[in-house]
């Protein structure tokens, strides 16, 4: 379970120049570079990854398990020209399947900003994997 950022090297915002803005950087550094920040909430100056990060639970056994993977969402996403998307893959060596938002159940608002967005991902394999792509179009 992870995520996975895709953006260019623009800043987010970086008032003094000195290139903290860029969205690959981890200011702090809690594991969440700046546009995981941005797009998951966070605050890119203090060590908060642990209040943003994705959350998952499996449930079933065998063929038919089952992962409940949630995650933050601002709610004015498509505003902002900010997307959100879920991979998929049974083996780290082999490519990601991108599925979007196809195992998207529901979502909750959380406050006026950010929404909670759940997903039902089905593994019939022993080992499944899943990250969150974030993409922003600057």
């Amino acid at each position: 379970i992870g995520v996975r950022l895709v953006g260019s090297e623009m800043c987010i915002r970086d008032s003094d120049s000195n290139g903290t803005g860029a969205v690959t950087v981890d200011v702090e550094p809690d594991g969440l570079d700046n546009l995981a920040e941005y797009a998951l909430g966070g605050n890119p100056t203090i060590n908060d990854a642990v209040t943003v990060m994705p959350v998952f639970d499996v449930s079933g056994t065998g063929s038919s398990k089952v992962v409940e993977y949630t995650y933050r969402r601002r709610r004015d996403a498509a505003t902002r020209g900010i997307t959100y998307g879920l991979n998929v893959s049974t083996d780290l060596l082999v490519d990601w399947i991108s599925v979007g938002d196809a195992y998207e159940t529901g979502t909750a608002i959380i406050d006026p900003d950010f929404e909670s967005v759940a997903n039902e991902v089905p593994f019939e394999a022993d080992e499944g994997f899943i990250t969150l792509e974030i993409e922003k179009n600057f």
